[in-house]
């Protein structure tokens, strides 16, 4: 099965393929009850970073989900350093998109441009 999903309000829905018994891959949507985390508040005078209140923002309570990538090898083949607050967000987040709507790129060195710009996050939309 290959699904791709999104929170829309207070469900989840998901579309995709599912592969049958017999080997035909038929489409597949799915909508489920999603419980909408709420947003944790900065409280007056506390000094959060963008990434802490990202983290807040989005109820993050997972451990860190890609620790496997070896920036210093990136950065020299690339030529170039890559945004320390891009790497936070690949390491803490991992693969997904933010409100069905921003894909983070977990490897945007693959897509490196010609004018030396980096895919970083992307959009369907």
């Amino acid at each position: 099965m290959t699904i791709r999903a999104w929170a829309y309000g207070d469900h989840w829905v998901g579309t995709g393929t599912a592969r049958e018994a017999e080997g035909a891959e038929r489409p597949a949507l799915v909508v489920a009850h999603r419980e909408e985390p709420t947003p944790l508040a900065v409280a007056l005078g506390e000094d959060l970073d963008w990434m802490q209140r990202l983290v807040r923002i989005n109820g993050w309570t997972g451990a860190a989900r890609r620790q496997d990538v070896d920036w210093a090898e990136v950065e020299s083949r690339l030529g170039t350093a890559v945004p320390s607050d891009y790497k936070r967000m690949a390491e803490t987040f991992g693969e997904g998109a933010f409100d069905g709507f921003l894909d983070l790129n977990q490897e945007p060195w693959t897509g490196l441009r010609e004018d030396g710009l980096l895919s970083w996050a992307g959009t369907g939309s």
